[in-house]
This record gives structure tokens, sequence and C-alpha cells, in this order.
């Protein structure tokens, strides 16, 4: 309970001191809170536009369509979403919405390219084909309009891309379909001829043929000739249209080892590993991807070079090994035709394997033309459903309601920051404020009791108020007694009139660190405030460089103190009695000397004070600033205690320290000090307290 009493007394007392600071720099606070709202408010309603965002969700599929092209191999054409986005944001589709949104004629919005690039935003959901895209603008008409340009022109973009990529390869597709029917031409004329030309071959086709076994020529039964015939023609066939296919195969070797391979897969799928095209199309996908993003020297793509080249290795030894074991096959095909071209005596010969030659060639490119017909045929169908859009549109684009932000989010920012700024302000003038501002810093930097506060005093209202009154103007005990200043001054006789204890105090110094912080103001008064309590006072006027004594009480200044000590005047001659007050007499500085210091260190100066005492006086003197001239020092030597005065938010905390350490240094008796022209809260509760007694301002 003990601790959290604390604790909560502690916060209590931050806050207060906080709160404290915050009145005293309330002016810099109001000041730098309504500047920087106001700035923020004609800002916010003059210049600053709000933003409004037009939004719309699709799915962007990813169509594969397969495709033969020249040379008998298979090509996919992927769309990838991440390749489609930077389409989106591309120069060309920019520049497509600018001119549509120009020439439309429901609507025209004049836009530049640069600027729709700048307002649309592409964002696709992560593992999915869904992609949000977007337009902002300041205009919520202008972000509407350019985000549904954009759908229609991305869609349109998609079509011609299709279409582009149909027509090319329909049309290579067309030309080698032309050349497969004109080989095919060639080959039947050939075969036709030849029938023509041997009548043997007709009569042997007349025999017919059966099925034989072609595994082993030993195993074979050979019933008839046409059937050995058939059997060797047959072998003979097979060994040249694979020798056919292995030279094929060796001139796609030696052109691209991947066409090769999906030649010999297409033809015999069995003796070739086709995964190892898909892991190669997965491998340059992947590094088409990082190179997108990175360059080619950079350590994940130049690994991914050497996936890529790794797989195409296992390509090509795939395609070797293929090789070999169809030359294998050619040879046992070769062995074979020659042990049954050995058995054969008679009959049908030559003209036999001619004619099984032509025929075979013939239904070889028959074969092939039928493939490029079906491959012609689905290219038609992607042809005639290229219309149909890649672009699923899952919610359409809305004209926005609300701006992102609205002006009064913007004015809520600013009211925040514009506090933030006056309080982090009230925070760096109080951090670097060198001057001394309130009662605490005095006792805390100087090590000194305050006597008394004095509330700033305007001397130009007093004379306002009574212009015929221009002799006696800032002595405030005199002409206002209920004023708050008045009872300070009264607070600032009774601890003076105490301040010795057992001891009475008889004269007493009055200087400040710095020229214009009060001391003659607070002498004259003090001296006033002395007298009307019914004691003696002598106010002396020490300052022979700057004297201001005679003019609060309107006398001259022929002859003083400087007189008196010269020798010219003796003590009663310089002494003047104000008209008002009986029991103050005034000594002034009189005529300014040229060497004040040593005027004063003289021992006529102790004998004046000690002259002035023995007749039971309070003897104040005024003197001059410490830091300025040494006079000030040299008196406080010669009289009872110093009272050193503090002006606030003017003197700084080394002058005061520096004025103090130079009081002890020639061993004055500092009484204390008073802190001079405070405003508002800045005296602490030594100036509030005071509000409770006064009748006037």
């Amino acid at each position: 309970m003990t601790e959290n009493a604390d604790l909560e007394r502690n916060i209590e007392l931050g806050l207060r001191e906080y709160w404290e600071i915050l009145c005293k720099r309330k002016r810099i606070f109001l000041i730098v809170f309504f500047s920087c709202f106001l700035v923020s408010f004609l800002f916010v309603f003059f210049v600053l536009k709000v933003k409004y965002r037009a939004s719309a969700r699709v799915i962007i599929t990813q169509p594969t369509v397969q495709v033969m092209k020249e040379n008998d191999f298979v090509i996919n054409e992927i769309y990838k979403i991440a390749n489609e986005s930077e389409i989106i944001r591309s120069d060309s589709i920019a520049e497509d919405i600018s001119g549509r949104l120009k020439d439309n004629g429901e609507y025209k919005v004049n836009v530049a390219p640069g600027e729709v690039k700048a307002m649309l935003g592409v964002k696709q959901k992560p593992n999915s084909e869904i992609v949000d895209i977007s337009a902002v603008s300041s205009n919520r008409y202008k972000a509407f309009f350019v985000l549904k340009a954009l759908i229609a022109v991305y869609m349109e973009d998609i079509k011609e891309r299709r279409l582009k990529s149909v027509n090319d390869m329909y049309g290579t597709l067309t030309k080698q379909l032309a050349q497969k029917r004109r080989e095919i031409e060639v080959a039947e004329e050939k075969l036709t001829k030849f029938l023509l030309d041997n009548e043997i071959i007709v009569r042997a086709l007349e025999v017919g043929t059966s099925e034989i076994e072609t595994n082993s020529v030993d195993k074979t039964r050979l019933d008839r000739e046409p059937q050995i015939n058939e059997k060797y023609l047959i072998l003979k066939s097979q060994r040249m249209d694979k020798e056919a296919f292995l030279k094929e195969i060796k001139n796609y070797r030696d052109q691209d080892v991947l066409l090769a391979l999906t030649a010999i897969a297409k033809r015999d799928p069995k003796i070739v590993d086709l995964t190892l095209r898909d892991t190669l199309y997965e491998k340059e996908r992947e590094l088409s991807r990082l190179l997108i993003t990175q360059s080619e020297i950079h350590p994940d793509a130049l690994a991914a070079t050497g996936e890529v080249e790794e797989a195409q290795k296992k390509i090509a030894f795939e395609v070797d090994r293929a090789i070999q074991s169809i030359e294998m096959n050619v040879k046992s095909l070769a062995a074979e035709e020659r042990k049954l071209r050995e058995i054969i005596d008679v009959g049908l010969s030559d003209k036999m394997v001619e004619y099984n030659t032509l025929k075979r060639d013939l239904e070889v490119k028959k074969s092939i033309h039928n493939n490029f017909m079906n491959e012609l045929q689905i290219i038609n169908i992607a042809d005639k459903v290229q219309n149909v859009p890649f672009l699923k549109i899952i919610k359409a684009p809305a004209l926005p309601a609300r701006p992102l932000v609205s002006k009064s989010t913007y004015l809520l920012v600013a009211f925040l920051l514009s506090l933030s700024s006056a309080g982090i302000s009230v925070a760096v003038m109080e951090h670097i404020n060198v001057c001394i501002e309130n009662v605490e810093e005095v006792e805390d930097i100087m090590d000194m009791k305050v006597l008394a506060t004095m509330p700033l005093w305007k001397r130009h209202q007093e004379a306002n108020a009574d212009k015929e009154k221009t002799g006696d103007i800032g002595l405030v005990t005199l002409n206002h007694p209920k004023s708050i200043v008045s009872e300070a001054f009264r607070m600032l006789r009774t601890n003076v009139i105490f301040l010795g204890g057992g001891k009475k105090i008889k004269s007493i110094l009055i200087t400040s660190p710095n020229p214009s912080e009060g001391k003659s103001f607070i002498s004259a008064n003090l001296a006033i405030a002395i007298a009307s309590a019914g004691e003696k006072v002598v106010l002396v006027d020490a300052d022979l460089r700057r004297p201001m004594i005679h003019k609060y009480f309107a006398i001259e200044n022929k002859k003083g103190l400087s007189s008196y000590l010269i020798g010219e005047w003796p003590l009663q001659d310089i002494r003047t009695c104000p008209d008002t007050l009986e029991r103050l007499k005034v000594i002034p500085s009189g005529p300014m000397p040229a060497n004040p210091n040593e005027l004063l260190g003289t021992s006529k100066t102790q004998e004046l004070i000690t002259a002035l005492n023995e007749d039971g006086n309070f003897v104040i003197v005024d003197s001059s600033p410490i830091l300025a001239v040494s006079d000030s020092l040299v008196l406080s030597a010669k009289t009872d205690g110093t009272i050193l005065i503090i002006c606030a938010s003017s003197t700084t905390k080394k002058s005061g320290s520096r004025a103090k350490l130079l009081l002890k240094d020639v061993g004055a008796n500092i009484l204390g000090g008073v802190l001079n022209k405070i405003k508002g809260a800045k005296g602490g509760y030594y100036y509030c307290g005071n509000k409770y007694y006064s009748n006037e301002t």
C-alpha cells in the first residue's frame, strides 16, 4: 500500500510539473499549435486532394495449347500470371487506355499514359489465379473509368495475342501439309508407273500373302515364293525405314537434342525417358523467373543455369543411348534380310522388293500427312474459340463512394500533430532555456533563499492612468498600496526586518548580475515599504555610472554621494526628504565621477554607512550590476548584507551563479534573492498566493 501511494504521489507530482511547464509556456504552446493547425487546415481544404480507389477482382486463367510445328515437335504456350501483371502495368496498355478514354463517345476523360500508369495497382492473391486490380485518383469518376477501360483493353490484348499465336502456328502447319501432299503425289506416281512397267509384280500380288512371323527367319515356314518375297520385302522395308528414321534422328541430334528426344518419343516412347523433357522445361521456367528480378551473375541465377545445363546433358545422353539402340536394331534387320535373301533362288526378286519399297514409302507419307491433318484440325478449333476470354471478372468495377482517407481524418491527424508539435516546442524551449524562470530554479541552481517574488509591473499603465504624475512613476508601494506588487514588497520588508535574528541588519546592499534587471525599482519601493512601517530609512544611490533613484523620486542630482565622497558637500546637505514620506531620506548619486570604483573604495564610504547606521536608520544601498563593474563587490564588504535581484526570463543561470560566486569570494553576507518581473505562474506558489490579497491588477 505504501509503495502504491508513493507511486501515485510521484505520478501526481510529475503531472503537476508538466502542467506548470505548460502553463508557463502557454503562449509558445498556443502559437505553435494554432499556427500548425491553421496551416494544416488550409492545406487540407485548399491544397490536399483526397484519393478515391476503384477496385475489381478477376481470375486470369493459364491455358495450355499443344500444337505441331515444324520438325514435328510439341510446344506449349502458357500464360504466367506474373507476366500478365507486368503487361497490365505496361506502357502499351496505358497508352491504349488513354486513347480509349479520349475517343469514347459515352464519356471522355483526358488522362495521360503516365498518369494512367501511376494510378494502376495489381496484386495477386498468393497461390491462386485471383488478381486484384485498382485505380487510385483524386477524381472518383476518373478512377472508375480508367479501371473499366483497363479491363476492356486487357481483354482485347489477350485476344490479339491468342489470335496472333494461332495464326502463326496455322500458317506453319499449312505450308508443311502442302509439302506432304506433294510427296504423296510423287510416291503414288512412282508406284503406278512401276506396276505398269512390271506385269510380274501384278501376278505375284494376285497370289496373296498371309501373316508370317518376323522374329526369326529360322522359324518361318515358306510354303510359297510370294510369302518368302513378302517376308523379304517387309524386312527390307523395315530396315530402310529404320535407317531413314535413324538419319532423321541424327540430324535432329545435330540441331537440338530436345527435338531428337521428342521425335524418338513420338515414334517409340518406350526407348526414351520423356520425363527428362518435362524436367528441362521446369528448370528453364525457374531460370526465366529468376532472371526477371535478378541478374545473370546472381548466385541463384547461376545455380539455376547449372541445373538447366545438367538437364540438357541428361537428355543428350538419353538420345545417344536411343540412337545406339536403333543402330543395333537396324543391324539386326539387315542381318535377317541377308539370311532371307540367300534362300530366295528365283521368282520374285528385286522387282518385288522395289514394289514394296515404293508401297511402304507411300504408306509412310500418308501416315505423316494424316498426322498433320489432325494437328491442323486442333488449330482450327483453337481459332474458333480464340474469342473466348481467358479473363474472368469476379468483382466488376464500381464507382467509389468514399475516399481512401477523408478530410476529417486528415484534420484529426493534423490536430494531433499540431498538439504534438506544440508539446515538443514547449519541451525544447524548456530544455534549451538558459534563463532563470521560477523560485525553484533560484533555490536549486544558485542555492540561495528567495525573499520575495515581484510580479511584472507595467509602468506605462500607471502613467496612462494618471498622466499628471510624472515624477513618481515606478513607486508602486506609494501610488498603488493595494496592488499585488505592493503586497510583494511588504513581504520582502518583513523578511528583511527579521533576517538577522538576534543581530539586526542595518545596512543592505541591493544589486543584480546584469543591467536592467530592476535593482533600482526594488531599492526604491523596498525603502518606501520599510518607511511605511514606521522605520527610519535612508536610500543611497551608489550606482555612480547609471543612477536611477533621483528619477524615481523626481529630485535633483546636482549633489549627492559623489559630492560627499570627494569632500564638496557634508552629509546633512546631500540628504533629501520626499514630501510624501517623512521617515524616508534619499541620497542621490550626484555627478558621475571619472573613477567610481576607486571613489567607493575609500574609507569615506564606510564612514558614511556607519554614520547613517548610528542614527538608527535602515540603509538601503542601490549599486551597480556585479558582472558589469566591480563597484558592488567593493560595497558588499561595507554593508551588513547583500540582496541579489534576479530577473525572471532575463537573468541566465550562468550569470546568476557567477554573480553569487563573486560575492562569496569577497566575503559578502548574502541575505537572499528577489525574483523580479515574473509573469503568470512563473513565481510558483509565492506569486499565486499574493492574488488573495489584491484588489487591483
